[in-house]
Order: structure tokens, then sequence, then C-alpha cells
């Protein structure tokens, strides 16, 4: 069975986080000049959260502080 991966998005002006299914989540970066087919994913999970234009979208819900 495979493990569900949760992903969390949040709108580049806000910080509330919100889960969204993985599905969403390559629709919504695949393909639309921001990731290649097959990659998002993979990026997502080698570095932990990824930007779009508008959106965050990252393995935990909130900005990791510094």
């Amino acid at each position: 069975m495979k493990n569900k991966i949760k992903i969390y998005k949040t709108y580049s002006d806000r910080e509330d986080w919100f889960e969204i299914t993985e599905e969403e989540f390559i629709s919504k970066t695949e393909g639309h000049e921001y990731f290649k087919k097959g990659t998002a994913l993979q990026t997502l999970l080698d570095v932990g959260i990824i930007r779009t234009d508008f959106a965050y979208y990252s393995l935990k819900p909130k900005f990791l502080e510094i």
C-alpha cells in the first residue's frame, strides 16, 4: 500500500496553510511552466518546500524559522 504524502499549500500573500491532495498539487505545478511532468513531487520531497508565482507548497504546514 502506498503511503499518503501530506502536502500543504498557502498563497504568497497569506500564512494560513491547508492540506491539498497529491493530484491537486501536481495539477497546479506541472505543465504550467513551473515544473516538467513527473518532477514537481520529487522536487518537493527533496527540498521540503517549493514556490510558484502565487503559492507555496510544503511538506509541513508552516514556514521554517531561521
